[in-house]
This record gives C-alpha cells, sequence and structure tokens, in this order.
C-alpha cells in the first residue's frame, strides 16, 4: 500500500507530512500501534466493562 500525505494538529499547530522518509517513518509507527491494538468487538467490550466499573 501506498502512503499518501499524512495532516495533523500538534501542540505547535498543524503538521503535514509528505517526504518519503516522515511517511515511512509514520507508516512503521502506525503499524506498530496497530499490531498492538485490539480488535473492534474486544475493544468495546473492554470499553463496557470500564464504563461499568465507574
Amino acid at each position: 500500500m501506498g502512503a499518501g500525505p499524512v495532516g495533523g494538529d500538534g501542540p505547535h499547530g498543524a503538521a503535514f507530512i509528505d517526504s518519503d522518509a516522515q511517511l515511512a517513518a509514520f507508516r512503521a509507527l502506525f503499524d506498530k500501534v496497530e499490531a498492538v491494538s485490539l480488535a473492534p468487538g474486544r475493544s468495546r467490550d473492554v470499553i463496557g466493562k470500564l464504563a461499568k466499573e465507574l
């Protein structure tokens, strides 16, 4: 999958990432986060359980 431009807001204003090196670093970070994330159904279960505990 090709990486396209990434935009976002940060503490110092808007950021626009479009260089190949920046996009590769962003993709690597995103892939790491995605690898340890729960599946959507499991996320709902955990959030529901926590909400009941409040």
